[in-house]
């Protein structure tokens, strides 16, 4: 067979980045004394029983400082070392990294960000960083958080920060002097920066430090806060369509842009953040317990878009003030809804709720936010536009529901579609297994069917697989039609094979391959194929294996037979003829039309 090659296409299979990440909970020790010595800065990487076997590491995120001679001076943390005992629950995971780097209590090389990463086969890697200031920084964040969390497209966005100096230089990610940048406004001494334009995660996520008295070098003492944009507009999630509803997050939850659930803060848990720990504990399940009592002193990062905070009932940069009496939760962000005080760990009141509000800590609203119903208002409406369903039973107006959603039999409310279909009315079919089909905009975790490759959406593959039927004997024509989306490279080839496992092509000939668009088609011509025979469509890489697949069945008509035999009209030395009944579907047997 002679190999025409196919108008190739590029396939990148990288399943990791649709699976889940694996949670970490990153605890820093003196997040606001990077200079200390006694004792030296720590921080610990927890993972849950479910991710016990991850390989942890860790490391300095960015270079935050230079040395006196202006040369860089960050040095990287020693490995993580494994913690045990009493304290930690059974078959969990805890990581310790000390940074005792020694030097004088002026050379401060605690400062700056480092990470918890973590990786397992069958899940995401992760990554959470922590910022470790200096105590008698020049500048620091006026809010006392070293992150901040935006929207996609946000307006009015702020990054403020407090000191006694004015800012010579603002940088992000150690690029770029920004106050020269007209994207930007400088207020206040060039302390508060305001972004001009809408937030874009690529042009304004990252580190930002502040460089002030007149300093040529980063020395430990500026400030430090990192932006984090998450990929959508407030409240949705599923980037880059971002159709998805996020579930409703209490008690200071924020919601994952990649999969619409909570991220609570430390001291609460649940789908929804609704549950306050108890004693003091924290961890996607409440599992861990604090070093320190009341968890005083301790910042708290987690998975990107929440970023770091101090836990339940703390606040500063320090970590070390109570909350004020109506103030509660995760660096006392959260407002109490009480008639008096509330308890500033659970946000609990002594007495009654303020007209309202309702639930434990008074956080539930009696008229449930746009998009929302039920009891505590965590159910997602998922209407068409975001529109309001009716509060009670959910049903949205003229039961529209939004794109993955549909209003099945004996049923009201807008629920996902099913099987392995996606988008406005369910209408598109995913080309994944069903359960790894995102119901909104048909990306797949990495699980294509056989026909398809692309781990993201499975958008390269074989859209069909035709043969002609044929006599008895005959050879058949397969049509192998290919769809690929994306830039073109060789390395690819189309072939058509009598297996499906291997690359079989005897009495296989190529006729043509040609390409419309991103559509692209093979024809070959296969003989000695008898009735219920499989030849199969194949994507071959360079190294010969095979990365896409379809099969056709051969059918064979089944011959026309009459019952009634021809007869003849006459004979002669030159002609013969003959006559016979057309072939009639009720006393005939066989296929129809007869020829000859």
């Amino acid at each position: 067979m002679i190999c025409i090659k196919l108008l190739q296409i590029l396939i990148s299979i990288f399943v990791a980045n649709a699976l889940e990440r694996i949670p970490i909970t990153m605890v820093t020790t003196h997040p606001f004394q990077a200079e200390s010595r006694n004792p030296s800065p720590q921080y610990y990487c927890y993972l849950s029983s479910l991710d016990r076997d991850a390989v942890v590491s860790s490391r300095r995120v960015l270079e935050t400082r230079t040395n006196r001679n202006g040369v860089n001076n960050n040095p990287a943390p020693p490995m993580p070392v494994t913690q045990q005992g009493a304290m930690y629950p059974p078959g969990s995971a805890v990581y310790k990294v000390t940074l005792n780097f020694g030097g004088s209590t002026t050379d401060a090389l605690a400062y700056g960000t480092f990470s918890c990463d973590a990786t397992r086969s069958g899940r995401a890697d992760s990554t959470v960083s922590n910022i470790l200031m200096n105590s008698d920084s020049y500048t620091y964040p006026e809010d006392g958080l070293v992150t901040q969390t935006v929207n996609m497209d946000d307006r009015g966005v702020q990054i403020r920060m407090a000191g006694m100096q004015d800012v010579d230089r603002w940088q992000r990610n150690n690029l770029i002097n920004i106050l020269a940048n007209p994207n930007y406004d400088f207020t206040g001494m060039n302390l508060i920066l305001n972004f001009k334009l809408n937030i874009s995660k690529s042009k304004d996520e990252g580190l930002y430090q502040t460089l002030s008295g007149g300093l040529q070098r980063r020395d430990s003492r500026h400030g430090l806060k990192r932006l984090i944009v998450r990929s959508c507009p407030s409240n949705h999630w599923a980037p880059p369509t971002c159709y998805g509803v996020c579930d409703n997050c209490y008690n200071g939850g924020v919601c994952d842009d990649e999969t619409g659930r909570c991220i609570c803060p430390p001291g609460f848990m649940g789908a929804n953040c609704l549950t306050a720990c108890s004693d003091h504990q924290f961890g996607l399940s409440c599992e861990f317990r604090c070093t320190s009592e009341d968890c005083e002193g301790l910042q708290f990062c987690l998975l990107d878009p929440y970023g770091c905070s101090c836990g339940a009932g703390w606040k500063g940069l320090d970590c070390l003030t109570a909350c004020d009496p109506s103030k509660f939760g995760a660096s006392c962000l959260q407002e109490c809804n009480c008639d008096g005080a509330c308890d500033r760990f659970t946000g609990s009141c002594s007495g009654s709720c303020e007209s309202g509000w309702g639930g434990f800590n008074c956080q539930i609203p009696d008229v449930c936010p746009v998009g929302y119903y039920g009891p505590n208002c965590t159910s997602i409406c998922n209407c068409r536009n975001g529109v309001q369903c009716d509060h009670l039973t959910g049903e949205c107006p003229n039961q529209h529901c939004g794109p993955g959603y549909i209003v099945l039999p004996a049923s009201v409310t807008c629920q996902e579609c099913q099987g392995d279909y996606f988008g406005q009315l369910c209408q598109e079919e995913c080309h994944c297994a069903e359960e790894a089909c995102n119901k909104l905009n048909g990306q797949c975790c990495g699980q294509c069917k056989p026909q398809w490759v692309d781990a993201s959406q499975c958008l390269v593959g074989f859209e069909e697989a035709t043969s002609s039927k044929i006599n008895p004997g005959a050879s058949t024509d397969v049509s192998c039609v290919l769809r690929g989306s994306g830039r073109l490279r060789a390395g690819l080839s189309l072939h058509l094979s009598r297996e499906e496992a291997h690359l079989v092509s005897n009495g296989i000939q190529e006729l043509t391959v040609f390409s419309v668009g991103d559509v692209y088609t093979g024809q070959f011509r296969t003989d000695n194929v008898t009735d219920r025979d499989k030849v199969f469509c194949l994507i071959v890489d360079h190294e010969d294996e095979i990365v896409a697949v379809l099969g056709t069945t051969v059918n064979e008509y089944v011959l026309p037979v009459l019952t009634s035999p021809p007869s003849l009209l006459h004979a002669n030395v030159s002609l013969i003829a003959i006559q016979w009944s057309a072939w009639d579907a009720v006393k005939d047997m066989g296929e129809p039309p007869i020829v000859a």
